[in-house]
C-alpha cells in the first residue's frame, strides 16, 4: 500500500448531516438563552416559579417575601406586597368600539399603564 492511500488519524472525513448541525444549532441558542454563573438564586425561583393559584401557602410566603426584598431593594423604599383575595361582588369589564379604531393602539397604552404592566406595548 503506497503512503498516498494509507489514511492517519489526522486525515479523518467529518461527515455533518443537516439532523446534526441543526441538533449542535439548538443546543447552542438554548445554552446562549441561560443566563451565566452571575444568575442568583432569585432569578432561577422566579423562572420556574408556579402559578400563583397553585401554589400552596408556604409557596405563596416565599413569593412574597422574595418579592418584598427584589422592589426594597430596586427602589431603595421598604416594600410591602400582599396577596388580596377577589373582592366579593365586584366584576370588571372593558368595552372597546372596534368601529372607532384606528390603530394608533392608544387602547394598548392605556391598559399597560391602567393594569402596571411592565411590558413593552410595542411588541
Amino acid at each position: 500500500m503506497s503512503d498516498k492511500n494509507r489514511k492517519t488519524s489526522g486525515d479523518r472525513i467529518f461527515r455533518l448531516s443537516r439532523r446534526k448541525a441543526l441538533k449542535g444549532l439548538a443546543a447552542g441558542v438554548g445554552a446562549m438563552a441561560l443566563p451565566g454563573k452571575d444568575a442568583s438564586a432569585a432569578f432561577w425561583e422566579s423562572f420556574f416559579q408556579k402559578n400563583f393559584r397553585e401554589m400552596s401557602k408556604s409557596e405563596m410566603r416565599d413569593v412574597v417575601t422574595r418579592l418584598e426584598k427584589e422592589y426594597s431593594t430596586r427602589y431603595g423604599k421598604p416594600v410591602k406586597v400582599r396577596t388580596s383575595p377577589p373582592m366579593e361582588g365586584v366584576l370588571y369589564g372593558y368595552g372597546l368600539d372596534l368601529s372607532r379604531c384606528i390603530g394608533c393602539r392608544r387602547c394598548v397604552y392605556g391598559c399597560v399603564n391602567e393594569n402596571n404592566q411592565s411590558r413593552d406595548p410595542q411588541i
